[in-house]
């Protein structure tokens, strides 16, 4: 198996499957696609970006010029300008379905970009189920090798109540959570047979 990455969209929540037995990726529960949402999409997500990436930028270097050199350029104004201005050409492009694809993909792998990530490699698995609780949603990468390559019939990253891992490792009794409703997302490693050697290796944050 090649090494496989799941990435969520940054703007929608979303239920994952990943169903190797059955050769098909399910994505639940995400607002259907249409020029409206996609325009939105790219709004917050170039927002964000070149708010970051060009508007801090320009405002401290504008102030510098003016420091440095005794001068009296309207910082704010050119910095907002050049924002407004780029992210709204920004957005405009995503109405080429082309580019609005490889933006959207450029936007999915960011979402790891600035996080530190978990790794660990697991190998002798004991039960047919493997989870890594609380991953964020969804920036997951994984490998596998030898017999756990072929045994992975599904990964499925789903949203479940934050109890969900204690519950699944034993009976509770009285149990009083801070915050009884606090959901998390966690990743199912599903296999047809416990696998009698190789590794999973998966990155996460």
């Amino acid at each position: 198996m090649e090494k496989e990455k799941l990435a969520g969209s940054t703007m929608d929540l979303c239920e994952m499957v990943v169903d190797y037995k059955n050769d098909k990726t399910e994505i639940k529960d995400v607002p259907p696609e249409n020029i409206f949402t996609s325009l939105q999409t790219a709004l917050i997500e170039w927002g964000k970006f070149l708010f970051l990436y060009l508007f801090l930028p320009l405002v401290v270097i504008i102030a510098i010029i003016n420091y440095l050199f005794d001068i009296n350029l309207q910082t704010g104004k050119i910095a907002l300008i050049s924002y407004l201005s780029l992210t709204f050409i920004f957005v405009l492009l995503h109405l080429n379905k082309k580019l609005d694809k490889k933006f959207k993909k450029f936007f999915a792998k960011s979402t790891v970009f600035w996080k530190k990530s978990n790794r660990a490699t697991f190998t002798d698995f004991k039960t047919k189920e493997f989870m890594i609780p609380n991953v964020a949603n969804i920036c997951l990468e994984y490998d596998t090798t030898d017999d756990v390559k072929n045994q992975l019939s599904k990964v499925w990253v789903k949203q479940e109540q934050a109890s969900t891992v204690l519950l699944k490792q034993a009976q509770c009794k009285d149990i009083l959570l801070s915050d009884p409703d606090a959901k998390v997302w966690n990743a199912y490693f599903i296999f047809e047979e416990i696998p009698k050697d190789g590794e999973l290796i998966v990155r996460w944050i």
